[in-house]
């Protein structure tokens, strides 16, 4: 097991400290982008940065994985490649000897429109969606195709198609051709005005098919013509609908109505003068503003609009469109029937006065065209125009909503969520998690019902057009009958009872909390029910009326602990939880592979027939190397008791059985699905591709029952083989914090300290590499087992000392006494003295915790304690030159970019969300609120509570007796160095590697500080692309049993 010690990490200014010879100095300010990093030398060694500079001055062929297994290869020729690749940041991270980079790269020298191109060069998407594609043609046999269907497919379908979509179809330049469109729409119909005034009747025949139209006009029409031609063939080749919609539309038919005449005038005598109705493409306007509006809401979705204001535009685009349409069909007709020639002026005053109802009578319709336009002028503005007069009232009523009531569309998915919903950040989040895209139907509709009326921000956010036919806001108590009623509840498919975060006694509110559960369950009994609580022992008043039930503390302190023991592995975790936006620019490289990794989710499906009776590992590396989605844990069977138990990597012994659940790692549920849908003859064809695949791995996976290599064997007691490296600690359950709470196995004394005094230590400075925890009041139960987990090794086992201001309780001393090396310091957190009194030079990690159960409402402060002890403690290792892991728990996740205020060489530029700052990516914060998207996600996977507790190593009593029965190793998540031999090799090497010759499944990658990647921090990196080449000082996170 690696000891996490042996990988220096650097945080915030601390990572400057170079100590590099003049060559050296002189290399690293020739990288522009580091000079804030020589800025900050202070003469610290970081054996880094002599390795990033040795290897700029060693030979250029630098070794690189081919796709066969266990060779090697020198790097590719620059010529062979195109010098542009070469430099590109993404493609020097991959293995450009992979097949689909030699596909990209061969696409992008066909190209010749330079607009086309991506200004951030390639991206992580592009080349999954590469790999993908030759994986689908490799399983469906499709390269014996005609040389014409070749040209045809690459230059066409994969050139204009794929760049041309990326192009055009991201918001900003969407945009910019709608503003583009509302522009040349705009000038038709300024152009038609100035026609309406110089226009005579000519001597043609017949007369109302001929207008007197100046040459200039005329020019500027056909002009103006060809654009609107150009733009809708691009809107039906680009389209993100059906084509055959968006040709057998109203828009396409108005294109034809004034287009065809314009270009059948370029091809008749006369042309100049024939009459072109194209005032009927202010009909248009209105559409184009709606998706102008749309598109900025989709650009700054952070931005809250006022809906009413957007309505209010709508309104007065319809009535201007209605007077425009109705004084150019007026003038039209009345010139060629009546042959009175009106202005400007005197049709616009008819249109009015006809649209008011008014009607002076000073001017009339004369011909029978003429007042049949008047009578469609007046159904038009009867039947549209109290539409929208009343939309724009019902919006601005909202600013009394909250009354009303809800009720269920038929076949919809009714969720009703209860709760104080004053935070405009917490109910993004929630709306996030239920309506996420790709996990949610357009059928969900959320009903809030909440305790308190909505502000004014949160009406804004309900009304935006995303929102606004999906979600709806009650204001109304869940102990009060009738305002349950209001809400559909008895029609619901699940209710979610949150307590208020921002109380004094939280104790009460989770109580209070309980009693509108029992309502709720009274009322409508057959409504699943979730409820989320403060304290883990609610539950226990809960436990028989919900289906889940959650309390944030009893997993960010779990996640808490196991970042602890392997760097980052908490943003790992949660991650995979968040459903976070991909990003359209980055600034340095790390980050786009950052964002590639925060992109996978936890998915959820049968086990495919066709694998079972296979090696689970085996299958887990197949499916990574033919769908890039890894296969990591299993939901086994049980016959007897018509159950199913989750278990992460099962190891190679391991058949997967045809009832089981596989869960799955992936960028989304298009892998999952393609996964389910694999059929024989696929498989078949897809092993035959896997060059590198040996025939006794091959027949493996034909025909797993031929082997016995990987048959279950009899084995001890799983509780016997964890590891002891004292004869005073044995294996146990600690006694719990309260009742009815599942405690893990951990390392236990075998005689319990009793006494307070055995346990307060007056000095700790001469302690090394232990664990300080600054808790303040925080009750650090479930951290301590987290760090004393069963599966720790002894190189993982450190000392912990705990600084606080008062001294453990008799009820702290039994629970904590259990515990071996466990102490406290008595002290101030926010006191330098008492901080280097408790050994934080001596530390390997520093946590620092939030105050527990001290919230008020609306209180902006209250990381002010958490914020103010990090600097202390980074001001106090600067001043010794010393580097530590610090991981800082917060509250407000708007106060993540202020842990680094005062580092200006560590200014984050990518961080619109929380979740994408660097300090975040390393794992060296955590935010409260990460949890929540935990809690939202049990309704979509039923087993994601679970899978995260087995991810944080707390396994029960009852879950090890069960993989004794079954003949089943559990896994725990760790993390181990890449092997000499795979780096500079691909990912998929290495995962090919552990999967099949040593039964574990890596999940991505933690990697260093590195000039390249512009990162001064290290990352998480999860599920990389497989031609992801590994670096020497990257860590490895994988799944295995960590005591062997």
């Amino acid at each position: 097991m690696t000891d996490p010690n042996s990988f220096n990490t650097y945080t915030g200014a601390d990572y400057g400290g170079l100590n590099v010879d003049d060559s050296q100095m002189d290399w690293l300010k020739s990288k522009k982008r580091d000079e804030p990093l020589i800025a900050a030398a202070s003469g610290s060694s970081v054996p880094h940065i002599r390795q990033v500079f040795h290897r700029y001055n060693t030979d250029v062929s630098r070794q690189r994985a081919i796709p066969a297994f266990g060779t090697r290869t020198c790097r590719t020729d620059v010529s062979t490649i195109g010098r542009r690749e070469a430099n590109d940041p993404v493609f020097q991270a991959l293995d450009e000897n992979s097949p689909e980079l030699h596909s990209l790269s061969e696409k992008r020298q066909l190209s010749f429109l330079p607009g086309l191109r991506n200004r951030q060069g390639w991206t992580y998407d592009r080349v999954r969606e590469e790999y993908k594609e030759r994986k689908v043609k490799e399983r469906d046999n499709r390269f014996g195709l005609s040389l014409w269907t070749k040209i045809k497919t690459k230059v066409y379908c994969e050139l204009y198609k794929d760049k041309l979509l990326g192009f055009v179809n991201s918001a900003e330049r969407r945009l910019i051709f709608v503003i583009l469109d509302l522009i040349v729409d705009f000038l038709f119909c300024i152009l038609y005005m100035v026609e309406m005034q110089m226009s005579e009747v000519t001597g043609f025949s017949p007369h109302w098919l001929w207008v007197d139209r100046p040459t200039v006009v005329w020019y500027l029409m056909i002009l103006l013509t060809c654009e609107n031609i150009i733009s809708r063939l691009a809107q039906i080749l680009f389209t993100q609908t059906t084509r055959y919609s968006t040709i057998i539309s109203l828009y396409t038919f108005l294109d034809v109505v004034t287009g065809a005449p314009v270009i059948v005038s370029l091809f008749i005598k006369h042309g100049q003068y024939l009459y072109v109705p194209y005032f009927l493409r202010s009909i248009v306007v209105v559409w184009r503003i709606k998706r102008a509006i749309r598109n900025v809401i989709s650009i700054n979705a952070d931005r809250l609009y006022d809906p009413l204001l957007m309505k209010l535009i709508v309104l007065v685009a319809y009535i201007i469109i209605i007077v425009y349409n109705g004084m150019a069909a007026f003038q039209y007709f009345e010139l060629m029937f009546a042959n009175t020639n009106y202005n400007l002026i005197d049709s616009f005053y008819f249109t009015i006065t006809t649209v008011s109802t008014v009607g002076y009578g000073d001017i009339v319709p004369k011909s029978i065209p003429a007042k049949f336009v008047v009578i469609l002028l007046i159904v038009v503005v009867l039947t549209i125009l109290p539409g929208l007069i009343s939309g724009m009232l019902e919006t601005l009523n909202q600013k009394h909503s909250g009354g009303g009531s809800y009720e269920r569309i038929r076949d919809s998915n009714l969720i009703v969520i209860c709760g104080v919903f004053d935070r405009i950040q917490s109910v993004r989040d929630i709306l996030n998690g239920f309506l996420h895209q790709e996990r949610q139907s357009t059928t969900t509709h959320l009903v809030f019902l909440g305790r308190e009326k909505p502000t004014v921000q949160i009406k804004v956010l309900f009304n935006m057009p995303s929102y606004k036919n999906r979600v709806t806001y009650l204001h109304g108590s869940v102990l009060n009958t009738q305002d349950l009623k209001r809400a559909s509840v008895e029609t619901a498919s699940a209710v979610f009872m949150l307590s208020d975060h921002n109380v004094a006694d939280s104790i009460e509110e989770d109580e209070n909390n309980t009693l509108r559960t029992w309502a709720i369950h009274v009322y409508a009994p057959h409504v699943p029910i979730y409820t989320y609580n403060h304290h883990p022992f609610t539950s226990a008043y809960q436990k028989r009326v919900v289906r889940q039930t959650i309390s944030p503390q009893e997993f960010q302190q779990a996640l808490i602990g196991h970042n602890c023991l392997y760097k980052g592995s908490a943003t790992l975790i949660l991650n995979l939880l968040y459903n976070s936006r991909p990003i359209d620019k980055y600034s340095e490289p790390w980050q786009a592979q950052y964002d590639d990794g925060s992109g996978n989710e936890i998915y959820s499906g049968l086990v495919n027939p066709i694998f079972v009776g296979k090696p689970f590992t085996f299958v887990s590396w197949y499916l990574f190397q033919e769908f890039q989605a890894i296969l990591f844990a299993v939901s086994v069977y049980v016959k007897k008791s018509n159950s199913h138990h989750i278990v992460l990597n099962p190891g190679s012994h391991y058949l997967l059985g045809p009832k089981d659940i596989c869960y799955y790692i992936s960028q989304g549920p298009e892998e999952v699905n393609d996964i389910s849908n694999l059929s024989q003859s696929q498989f078949e064809t897809s092993l035959k591709h896997i060059e590198y695949l040996t025939p006794s791995e091959r027949d493996l996976l034909m025909n797993p029952h031929v082997s016995s290599k990987y048959t279950a064997c009899n084995r001890r007691s799983v509780i016997e083989k964890f590891p002891s490296f004292n004869s005073d600690i044995i294996i146990g359950q600690p006694p719990p914090r309260y009742e009815d709470l599942d405690t893990p196995l951990c390392h236990l004394l075998k005689y319990p300290i009793e006494s307070a005094e055995k346990i307060i230590l007056p000095d700790a400075r001469r302690m090394t590499g232990h664990i300080l925890i600054c808790s303040g009041y925080s009750d650090p139960f479930r951290l301590i087992c987290t760090l004393r987990a069963a599966h720790i090794t002894s190189s993982e086992h450190r000392h912990i000392i705990i600084l606080r201001s008062q001294p453990p309780t008799e009820d702290e001393v039994r629970i904590l006494g259990v515990f071996p090396d466990v102490y406290f310091v008595i002290g101030d957190v926010r006191s330098e003295k008492d901080l280097l009194r408790a050994g934080i030079l001596g530390c390997s990690r520093l946590i620092i915790l939030r105050k527990q159960n001290v919230a008020q409402k609306h209180d902006e402060y209250v990381d002010t304690s958490v914020i103010m002890c990090n600097q202390l403690a980074r001001r106090i290792l600067k001043q010794h030159d010393a580097c530590k892991y610090i991981m800082v728990e917060l509250v407000e996740q708007e106060n993540v970019k202020l842990l680094q205020a005062t580092d200006k060489h560590c200014k984050d530029k990518f961080t619109k969300v929380f979740t994408h700052a660097g300090i975040y990516a390393s794992g060296q914060v955590f935010v409260d609120c990460s949890i929540d998207h935990l809690f939202y996600l049990s309704y979509h996977n039923k087993a994601i509570m679970k899978l995260v507790k087995l991810l944080c190593g707390l396994r029960s009593q009852k879950d090890l007796a069960l993989d004794t029965k079954l003949d089943i190793t559990s896994s725990y998540l760790c993390y181990i160095k890449v092997p000499e031999k795979f780096v500079g090799m691909s990912y998929n090497s290495l995962y090919r590697e552990l999967a099949t010759e040593q039964g574990i499944i890596p999940l991505g990658l933690f990697r260093a500080p590195d000039l390249d990647l512009g990162n001064t921090t290290p990352f998480v990196f999860t599920n990389p692309v497989p031609a992801m080449l590994l670096k020497n000082d990257d860590l490895v996170y994988v799944l295995k049993v960590t005591f062997d």
